[in-house]
């Protein structure tokens, strides 16, 4: 029903705009949450930025109504990129100076607050998302297909939304003891960057596509990883982490990159696959975008599209093959605490 699809923009609309401070403190002397941007708009967007814009991910409105939505690079300027109404203007300054305002070393408290904002970014986007399905499925007017759609998609929301919650207090249980408790993989690169990432993800596969957690365990919490790009002194980086709490996951899927490595596959294919397949919190150049064949951006949306599909699962291969040799930089070391 077309009124169903335009309740559905809407409502998810004005649950973007609306959000609270996530900061462990956050009371009532919070002032209304700013826009803060989960990539950082002077030390990140700025250097991939032509003309004030960048892409983003985006979903493109079918022509009719008969016709699924379609994921594409949409042209944006920097105030609308990756911003999450999730911190008031003190807090987000106050707790993020570190590193918004210097280069990543990276020290684990600068690791640790990129990480941070990795994942309250996600705490806001899925509560949005449990009260936008939980809306949907109130409806008396679904058809059995969208029902269909719409409940599995809360139900899988309200688990991942359950582990989201117990990552934040651990996390803020950290900074509450200043004592700062984060392990991480970090990618330095010295190449020219096209792209900036920010996200989180819950390890399922490995990057050899061998089995590391069951995320239908809905009576556990599941380990969780973010991951995120982030500007160096001498280049960039890609860098991986979590909580010591989700060791056990994340060890095996930042161990089985270096397995890959060591097998003689090319090391940028596997971040870049990673980075096009698991996360819809992208920044793009858009002279990059524009310069690669129609080839290589079809290949690169399809896996895009898949990824965000609420109807078809990812492969357990998904981080073992695919997108190979698209990726224009150069791995030059790898920094890691564990």
């Amino acid at each position: 029903m077309p009124e169903v699809r335009a309740d559905y923009l809407r409502e998810s609309k004005r649950l973007a705009n609306v959000g609270k401070c996530l900061h462990f403190n956050a009371d009532a002397d919070c002032g209304k949450p700013i826009r803060s941007h989960s990539i950082q708009k002077a030390g990140q967007l700025r250097n991939i930025a032509e003309g004030g814009h960048v892409y983003r991910v985006g979903v493109v409105p079918p022509e009719t109504v008969h016709k699924p939505p379609q994921i594409d690079m949409l042209k944006v300027g920097l105030n609308k990129v990756s911003t999450f109404p999730g911190f008031c203007d003190f807090h987000d300054s106050e707790l993020f100076a570190p590193i918004d305002n210097f280069l990543l070393n990276p020290t684990d408290q600068q690791v640790f607050l990129y990480a941070y904002r990795c994942l309250c970014r996600e705490l806001f986007v899925k509560r949005n998302a449990v009260s936008l399905m939980t809306a949907m499925c109130d409806r008396g007017d679904l058809s059995d297909h969208q029902r269909n759609i719409f409940q599995p998609s809360k139900l899988g929301h309200e688990n991942a939304l359950r582990s989201l919650e117990e990552h934040k207090r651990a996390f803020d249980r950290t900074l509450k003891r200043k004592s700062i408790d984060v392990h991480y993989v970090c990618f330095a690169i010295t190449n020219p960057w096209n792209f900036q990432i920010s996200g989180v993800i819950y390890p399922d596969y490995d990057f050899l596509g061998r089995p590391i957690q069951d995320l239908l365990q809905a009576a556990r919490i599941i380990d969780l990883a973010t991951y995120f790009t982030a500007p160096m002194h001498d280049g960039w980086a890609f860098v991986f982490a979590w909580h010591p709490s989700s060791d056990q996951a994340c060890l095996k899927l930042t161990r089985s990159l270096a397995d890959v490595i060591t097998r003689g596959a090319r090391p940028e294919d596997a971040p870049f696959r990673f980075a096009f397949t698991t996360s819809e919190n992208h920044a793009v150049r858009i002279s990059w975008w524009d310069g690669l064949s129609d080839e290589k951006r079809r290949a690169i949306k399809k896996r895009m599209s898949l990824s965000l599909s609420l109807t078809e699962l990812l492969p357990s291969n998904y981080l073992a093959v695919g997108l190979e040799g698209i990726a224009e930089w150069e791995l030059s070391h790898v920094m890691t605490n564990v």
